[in-house]
C-alpha cells in the first residue's frame, strides 16, 4: 500500500543522499534519519 511506497521512497532517497556528496551537505540528516 501507500506505506510501502513511502518506505521505498525514503530508502531510495537514503541511497541517493549517500551516493551524492552535495546532497549530504544540503541535507546532512537525510541518510541517518531513515536508519
Amino acid at each position: 500500500g501507500i506505506l510501502l511506497v513511502v518506505l521505498l521512497g525514503s530508502f531510495l532517497f537514503a541511497i541517493l543522499a549517500d551516493a551524492i556528496p552535495p546532497l549530504r551537505d544540503l541535507w546532512p540528516r537525510g541518510p541517518g534519519r531513515w536508519t
